[in-house]
Protein backbone atom coordinates (compact mmCIF):
# COMPACT_ATOMS: atom_id res chain seq x y z
CA UNK A 1 0.00 0.00 0.00
CA UNK A 2 1.73 2.73 -1.52
CA UNK A 3 -0.10 5.27 1.14
CA UNK A 4 1.88 3.64 3.49
CA UNK A 5 5.26 5.31 2.38
CA UNK A 6 3.64 8.94 2.50
CA UNK A 7 3.27 11.85 5.03
CA UNK A 8 -0.69 11.02 4.87
CA UNK A 9 -0.34 7.58 6.48
CA UNK A 10 -0.10 9.09 10.06
CA UNK A 11 -3.18 10.46 9.35
CA UNK A 12 -4.88 7.38 7.51
CA UNK A 13 -3.84 5.06 10.41
CA UNK A 14 -4.54 7.29 13.01
CA UNK A 15 -8.08 7.99 12.01
CA UNK A 16 -8.47 3.86 11.21
CA UNK A 17 -7.45 3.05 15.12
CA UNK A 18 -9.89 6.02 16.32
CA UNK A 19 -12.54 3.55 15.71
CA UNK A 20 -13.96 6.02 13.25
CA UNK A 21 -15.91 3.50 10.77
CA UNK A 22 -14.58 3.44 7.50
CA UNK A 23 -18.04 3.28 5.42
CA UNK A 24 -21.70 4.32 7.03
CA UNK A 25 -21.13 7.74 7.22
CA UNK A 26 -25.14 9.01 7.30
CA UNK A 27 -26.92 9.65 4.11
CA UNK A 28 -26.78 12.63 1.88
CA UNK A 29 -30.19 14.18 1.30
CA UNK A 30 -31.48 13.03 -1.52
CA UNK A 31 -28.57 10.03 -1.65
CA UNK A 32 -29.97 6.43 -1.99
CA UNK A 33 -26.65 5.34 -0.73
CA UNK A 34 -24.88 5.80 2.34
CA UNK A 35 -21.17 7.77 1.90
CA UNK A 36 -17.87 6.05 0.41
CA UNK A 37 -14.57 7.97 0.06
CA UNK A 38 -10.89 6.77 -1.16
CA UNK A 39 -7.82 8.95 -1.27
CA UNK A 40 -6.16 8.94 -4.23
CA UNK A 41 -2.31 9.76 -4.28
CA UNK A 42 -1.74 11.29 -7.61
CA UNK A 43 1.55 12.61 -9.65
CA UNK A 44 1.83 14.49 -12.25
CA UNK A 45 3.79 16.72 -14.62
CA UNK A 46 2.03 19.71 -14.37
CA UNK A 47 3.34 21.77 -17.37
CA UNK A 48 0.29 21.09 -19.98
CA UNK A 49 -2.07 22.20 -17.30
CA UNK A 50 -3.23 25.83 -15.54
CA UNK A 51 -3.28 24.24 -12.58
CA UNK A 52 -4.64 21.35 -9.84
CA UNK A 53 -8.43 22.71 -11.21
CA UNK A 54 -7.76 22.28 -15.09
CA UNK A 55 -5.88 19.03 -14.22
CA UNK A 56 -8.85 17.38 -12.32
CA UNK A 57 -11.37 18.48 -15.01
CA UNK A 58 -9.44 18.03 -17.56
CA UNK A 59 -7.70 14.43 -16.92
CA UNK A 60 -8.50 13.14 -13.55
CA UNK A 61 -12.75 13.25 -13.73
CA UNK A 62 -13.32 12.05 -17.46
CA UNK A 63 -11.19 9.44 -16.79
CA UNK A 64 -13.09 8.33 -13.13
CA UNK A 65 -16.28 8.82 -14.64
CA UNK A 66 -15.52 5.97 -17.69
CA UNK A 67 -14.03 3.63 -14.85
CA UNK A 68 -16.93 4.50 -12.71
CA UNK A 69 -19.22 3.72 -15.44
CA UNK A 70 -20.30 7.28 -16.22
CA UNK A 71 -19.44 6.82 -20.41
CA UNK A 72 -20.03 10.03 -22.11
CA UNK A 73 -21.97 8.08 -24.81
CA UNK A 74 -25.06 7.01 -22.55
CA UNK A 75 -24.88 11.12 -21.93
CA UNK A 76 -27.51 14.28 -23.84
CA UNK A 77 -26.11 16.16 -26.03
CA UNK A 78 -24.29 19.40 -23.25
CA UNK A 79 -25.62 17.14 -20.07
CA UNK A 80 -22.67 16.62 -17.58
CA UNK A 81 -22.17 13.41 -16.15
CA UNK A 82 -22.88 13.16 -12.49
CA UNK A 83 -19.03 12.33 -11.43
CA UNK A 84 -17.96 12.03 -7.47
CA UNK A 85 -16.65 15.32 -5.25
CA UNK A 86 -12.61 15.39 -6.08
CA UNK A 87 -10.66 17.24 -3.45
CA UNK A 88 -7.14 17.85 -3.42
CA UNK A 89 -4.94 18.80 -0.62
CA UNK A 90 -3.95 21.57 -1.92
CA UNK A 91 -4.65 23.64 -5.34
CA UNK A 92 -1.64 24.61 -7.32
CA UNK A 93 -0.33 27.16 -9.83
CA UNK A 94 -0.29 26.94 -13.77
CA UNK A 95 2.24 24.49 -14.20
CA UNK A 96 3.69 23.09 -10.84
CA UNK A 97 4.35 19.38 -10.96
CA UNK A 98 3.87 17.26 -7.81
CA UNK A 99 4.82 13.98 -6.89
CA UNK A 100 2.41 13.19 -4.55
CA UNK A 101 -0.33 14.86 -4.27
CA UNK A 102 -3.59 13.19 -2.16
CA UNK A 103 -7.02 14.05 -2.98
CA UNK A 104 -10.46 12.14 -1.83
CA UNK A 105 -12.78 11.25 -3.74
CA UNK A 106 -16.56 11.00 -2.32
CA UNK A 107 -18.57 8.36 -3.87
CA UNK A 108 -21.66 8.84 -2.74
CA UNK A 109 -23.66 7.92 -5.23
CA UNK A 110 -21.27 6.26 -7.97
CA UNK A 111 -20.61 3.15 -5.53
CA UNK A 112 -23.78 1.13 -5.12
CA UNK A 113 -23.52 -0.25 -1.58
CA UNK A 114 -23.85 -4.08 -3.13
CA UNK A 115 -20.18 -3.19 -5.32
CA UNK A 116 -18.71 -1.94 -2.10
CA UNK A 117 -17.09 -5.33 -0.66
CA UNK A 118 -16.41 -6.01 -4.06
CA UNK A 119 -13.98 -2.79 -4.73
CA UNK A 120 -11.07 -3.39 -5.36
CA UNK A 121 -8.83 -0.06 -4.75
CA UNK A 122 -5.40 -1.19 -6.59
CA UNK A 123 -7.64 -2.55 -9.80
CA UNK A 124 -9.47 1.20 -9.44
CA UNK A 125 -5.84 2.81 -9.75
CA UNK A 126 -4.98 0.68 -12.75
CA UNK A 127 -7.62 1.63 -14.27
CA UNK A 128 -7.76 4.98 -14.19
CA UNK A 129 -3.75 5.28 -15.10
CA UNK A 130 -4.72 3.20 -18.27
CA UNK A 131 -7.23 6.21 -19.01
CA UNK A 132 -4.85 9.66 -18.05
CA UNK A 133 -2.71 11.04 -19.60
CA UNK A 134 0.85 9.87 -19.17
CA UNK A 135 2.14 13.02 -17.46
CA UNK A 136 -0.37 11.70 -14.46
CA UNK A 137 -0.95 8.76 -12.55
CA UNK A 138 -2.35 7.62 -9.38
CA UNK A 139 -0.12 6.33 -7.60
CA UNK A 140 -2.58 4.12 -5.06
CA UNK A 141 -5.96 4.68 -3.82
CA UNK A 142 -7.52 3.89 -0.29
CA UNK A 143 -10.58 3.97 1.47
CA UNK A 144 -10.30 6.56 4.23
CA UNK A 145 -12.05 6.85 7.63
CA UNK A 146 -15.52 9.46 7.35
CA UNK A 147 -13.91 12.44 9.36
CA UNK A 148 -10.45 12.22 6.79
CA UNK A 149 -9.90 15.64 5.72
CA UNK A 150 -7.28 15.80 2.76
CA UNK A 151 -6.83 20.15 3.49
CA UNK A 152 -6.32 19.56 7.49
CA UNK A 153 -4.89 16.25 7.76
CA UNK A 154 -1.71 16.48 5.69
CA UNK A 155 1.34 18.54 5.96
CA UNK A 156 3.21 20.18 3.04
CA UNK A 157 6.22 19.58 1.24
CA UNK A 158 7.44 22.22 -1.22
CA UNK A 159 10.78 21.58 -3.18
CA UNK A 160 12.28 24.52 -5.63
CA UNK A 161 15.03 23.15 -7.86
CA UNK A 162 18.13 25.96 -8.97
CA UNK A 163 20.82 25.12 -11.69
CA UNK A 164 23.85 27.09 -11.22
CA UNK A 165 26.01 25.13 -13.81
CA UNK A 166 27.35 27.57 -16.61
CA UNK A 167 25.21 25.58 -19.16
CA UNK A 168 21.80 24.27 -19.05
CA UNK A 169 20.76 21.01 -19.14
CA UNK A 170 17.52 20.18 -21.22
CA UNK A 171 16.31 17.33 -19.80
CA UNK A 172 15.86 19.34 -16.44
CA UNK A 173 14.46 22.24 -18.12
CA UNK A 174 11.01 21.39 -16.70
CA UNK A 175 12.50 20.95 -13.56
CA UNK A 176 14.46 23.13 -12.18
CA UNK A 177 15.58 26.43 -12.83
CA UNK A 178 19.00 27.78 -14.25
CA UNK A 179 20.71 31.08 -13.10
CA UNK A 180 24.68 30.80 -14.26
Amino acid sequence: DCLKTTRVSRALHARRSSGVPLEGRPRRPGSPFSAMRLALLVSYEGTPYRGWTDLRDVALRPALARVLGCPESDLQPGQQPSLPLLEAASRTDAGVHAAGQVCTLSLDDAVPPDRRSRLDTARLAYSLNALLPPEVCVRCAALVADGFDVRSNVGKQYTYRLSTASTRDPLRRLHEWHAP
